[in-house]
């Protein structure tokens, strides 16, 4: 009984720890984000965008997924705000920007890796800036 309750455990955590892929067609997140605090009377404004991935498109030869994001009340009308690519056994995603593909998540990073990524980026200008990062915790 023990050998198959600890053989059950290690299936169970095996199973947790698996990856999961993000970058899917038909997926969508809903975001509820604190923009600011208004006047004295400490009022907070929420505002609610929605995201999804949906649809296909091919730059330099590599295949990327489409980011559609919706910001009005209805969470109705999305433009295309990106492009997005995942590789899944390396367990990173990319974003392609400007003319270049950058790092915006990896997954398998571990303590003492350096990763490049994205500083920041403001679409409206495509001011984009990238920083070197070394992972010193994972939480």
């Amino acid at each position: 009984m023990k050998k198959t309750l600890t053989l059950l455990l290690c299936a169970i955590a095996m199973n947790v720890m698996a990856y999961t892929p993000i970058v899917i067609e038909g997926y969508n997140w809903n975001i509820v984000n604190r923009n600011a605090i208004l006047d004295n009377a400490q009022t907070v404004i929420y505002h609610t965008y929605s995201e999804k991935i949906e649809g296909d498109t091919v730059i330099n030869n590599v295949t990327y997924k489409k980011l559609w994001q919706s910001t009005d009340a209805e969470l109705a009308n999305y433009e295309l705000i990106g492009f997005v690519r995942e590789d899944v056994e390396n367990q990173k995603v990319w974003t392609y920007v400007g003319d270049k593909e950058y790092l915006i998540y990896d997954f398998a990073c571990n303590v003492g890796d350096k990763v490049t990524t994205l500083k920041s980026l403001q679409s409206a200008k495509i001011k984009i800036e990238e920083v070197e990062l070394t992972i010193k915790a994972i939480e």
